[in-house]
């Protein structure tokens, strides 16, 4: 797994001298450079007080040179270290490694909660077995694929414009709405924080859930699904057996735990044709 790297931070680097053969690159000096993930060169150095006989290399790259995009919340980085060695010839050890923001996940570019705020939700569910064992780097990476799935499910808000705004039915499906209204369809991918946090708040909490739901399930937490996915009908070990519906149970991009949270949100277009 890639090493992380807090965006805006001085940051220092130990690489090991070892060739693609495992072998011990001896040099009498070193160089360095780093690039974007586009190949691109953004700084270099020299290796100061290198030690020959140290096995690997060490050095500083500035907070300037560690930075972000306005609107990332990662980025690679191809760090290139140039050995010389005694017969003058130049040698590379390469590594990999991502910039990533003091807040990896970023309201509405990433994400519909931070992960502190995730944290509190997990609180409410009883058993989320895959992000329980997570690790926190995991859990944010698996939130943030939850968050580009559920952009794409279509979904039509009671009580919101729109521009994102609430309506006097705002309060639908609370027990003081009055009567059926079914609002706008909601483009959620394309909503600044300040446009979703206008959105009612039954909804707004039903998405942050599914979230946390669909993150479980990329985190191993739905054994079942995973199987009927690969098309496994029944399994059997030693004395017992389990059968599983292969029958999906709606063509969309989340799973069935997300979608039990959204699924009275959720716009679906059904067409009808003859055969």
């Amino acid at each position: 797994m890639l090493s992380n790297r807090t965006a805006d931070q001085p940051s220092k680097f130990t690489l090991p001298l070892v060739d693609v053969d495992g072998s011990t690159i001896v040099g009498v000096s070193a160089s360095w450079e780093l690039f974007d993930e586009q190949g691109v060169s953004i700084t270099a150095g020299v290796v100061t007080d290198f030690d020959a006989s140290a096995g690997s290399v060490t050095f500083e790259i500035d907070a300037e040179h560690l930075t972000l995009a306005d609107g990332e919340v990662s980025s690679g980085r191809e760090l290139v270290v140039f050995v010389v060695t005694a017969e003058d010839d130049q040698l590379e050890v390469r590594d990999y490694f991502l910039v990533t923001s003091r807040t990896p996940l970023s309201i509405m570019e990433n994400s519909f909660v931070s992960y502190t705020e995730a944290l509190r939700y997990r609180a409410e569910f009883a058993s989320l077995e895959g992000w329980d064992a997570a690790p926190r780097d995991r859990q944010m990476a698996a939130m943030a694929e939850a968050y580009r799935r559920l952009c794409r499910v279509s979904f039509k808000v009671p009580g919101a414009n729109l521009d994102g705004t609430n309506t006097d039915k705002a309060n639908y499906g609370t027990g003081t709405d009055e009567g059926w209204f079914w609002g706008s369809r909601v483009r959620i991918s394309t909503m600044t924080p300040t446009q979703f946090n206008a959105l009612p708040a039954t909804f707004r909490t039903a998405i942050k859930r599914a979230q946390l739901a669909e993150a479980n399930v990329l985190l191993g937490g739905d054994p079942v699904g995973k199987k009927r996915d690969q098309g496994i009908v029944s399994e059997t070990t030693g004395e017992s057996s389990m059968f599983f519906q292969s029958k999906p149970y709606l063509n969309l991009p989340v799973s069935r735990q997300a979608y039990e949270e959204i699924k009275r949100y959720v716009f679906l277009k059904v067409g009808v044709t003859r055969g």
